[in-house]
């Protein structure tokens, strides 16, 4: 996040949806294969993400 913010990176929250999540995953995934580290699955992320909402967290 400093990185980011260093670099004027600008962050927001996003909406609890399908298409973000699957963009988000997508990055994931190709970091993954870039960098070789283990991933959830995409259900995982999913369920963790309605939590983050409905707690508004």
């Amino acid at each position: 996040m400093k990185i980011a913010e260093k670099n004027d990176v600008k962050i927001e929250k996003a909406l609890n949806n399908e298409k973000n999540l699957n963009i988000f995953y997508d990055l994931l995934k190709e970091t993954n294969s870039r960098d070789n580290f283990n991933i959830n699955s995409l259900s995982y992320f999913k369920n963790f993400l309605n939590y983050l909402y409905e707690n508004d967290l």
